[in-house]
């Protein structure tokens, strides 16, 4: 009779520790969510946030479309096992609500839209624009990573 030890199955170390998406009210803000969702993995935990406009003193707090699309998030994320903190960042405009956000995350996910290409040339983490796919090949399969040749990137 023989016997063998097995190892243990190996831990999956995370690719990003914290991730923070912006969700929204659209198919781009859902897909962004998702994504995030796929790349924490299952039992991770992810921040949402959703930007409102700045309201002046005196003015409800907040609106209505915010909660919506964080509450649309939350179940996004849980449909892939993962668990979210929602966050509303109240801002001038929403790139800028996203970029007081950031600190403390090491990925930012971003749905395709003008917001998010502003947040990828102002960003001081990794940003990952989320599209949904064009092809038959699943998320994360194929992902285009830009570098500019900096000892950062």
């Amino acid at each position: 009779m023989s016997a063998t030890a097995s190892e243990p199955p190996p831990t999956r170390t995370p690719p990003f520790e914290r991730i923070l998406s912006l969700t929204g009210l659209t198919r781009e803000g859902a897909e962004a969510v998702r994504q995030a969702a796929v790349l924490a993995g299952p039992g991770a935990t992810i921040d949402l946030v959703a930007v409102a406009p700045r309201r002046p003193p005196g003015m409800p707090h907040p609106q209505a479309e915010q909660i919506e699309s964080l509450v649309i998030g939350d179940r996004l994320a849980s449909e892939h096992a993962v668990a979210s903190r929602p966050h509303i960042a109240e801002a001038a405009d929403e790139p800028a609500g996203v970029l007081e956000s950031v600190a403390g995350h090491d990925l930012l996910v971003v749905p395709d839209s003008g917001t998010g290409l502003e947040v990828l040339s102002r960003a001081a983490t990794s940003v990952m624009i989320a599209r949904a796919a064009t092809s038959a090949t699943p998320f994360p399969e194929s992902i285009l990573v830009a570098v500019d040749g900096t000892a950062e990137a």
